[in-house]
C-alpha cells in the first residue's frame, strides 16, 4: 500500500479511506476493467436494432481485445487455480448481477424502449455474447488462430447478431425484434 500510495500521489490514510484493504482495491479494479464500465453509457448508433447491436458489440470487441485487458484476463485465469482468493473473486464476479455487463444494459435499454422483446435479459446477453464475441476472445487468449484474426473477419459480428435475432425470434422465448412502424 505504501508503493501504491506513492505512485498515486495519495497518502496511505487516503487510500484506506477509499478502500478497506488492498484486496478490495484490486477486486474493484478488476471488476471495473473486466466489466468494461466505460461502455455502459455508450449510445448505440444505427437505425435498426440489428445495426445498434452490431455497433455496440464492435465497440465491446475492440475494448476486450486491447492487449492490456487480454493480459489481465490471462493473469486472472492463471491465478484462479493457484490462489483461493482469486478463485473466490472470479466465482463471485460471474455470479453477481450487481454490476451488469454493458451488453445486458444495452439489451435492457432496447427492451425498455420497446424496440426488442426480451423475456430473460441474462440469457439473451449470454447467448449474444457467446455467439458474437466469446469465440473471438478465446482464440485471441489462447493464440489458436492468427493474432488479430478478428480484424480480418469484419462480417463475423453482423452475422452473429442476425443469427441471434432470427433464431430468438423463431424460438419465441428469448427475444424478437419489434417491428418498426
Amino acid at each position: 500500500m505504501d508503493r501504491i500510495a506513492r505512485c498515486s500521489n495519495m497518502s496511505k490514510k487516503t487510500l484506506y479511506h477509499m478502500f478497506a484493504s488492498k484486496q478490495e482495491m484490486v477486486e474493484l479494479l478488476l471488476k471495473d476493467r473486466l466489466l468494461l464500465s466505460e461502455l455502459r453509457d455508450l449510445r448505440l448508433q444505427g437505425e435498426t436494432v440489428e445495426a445498434q447491436l452490431i455497433f455496440g458489440l464492435e465497440a465491446l470487441r475492440d475494448a476486450m481485445m486491447e492487449e492490456k485487458r487480454l493480459n489481465l484476463i490471462r493473469v486472472v485465469i492463471a491465478e484462479v487455480s493457484r490462489n483461493p482468493e482469486v478463485s473466490r473473486f472470479v466465482r463471485e464476479f460471474f455470479s453477481s448481477a450487481s454490476e451488469p455487463f454493458p451488453l445486458k444494459i444495452w439489451l435492457t435499454r432496447l427492451r425498455d424502449e420497446g424496440r426488442i422483446r426480451v423475456d430473460d435479459i441474462e440469457e439473451a446477453s449470454d447467448m449474444l455474447y457467446g455467439s458474437a464475441l466469446a469465440t473471438l476472445m478465446l482464440c485471441e487468449l489462447t493464440h489458436c488462430r492468427p493474432v488479430n484474426y478478428w480484424r480480418d473477419n469484419p462480417d463475423y459480428i453482423p452475422r452473429a447478431v442476425r443469427s441471434f435475432l432470427v433464431g430468438a425470434g423463431q424460438a419465441g422465448s428469448c427475444c424478437a425484434a419489434v417491428a418498426q412502424s
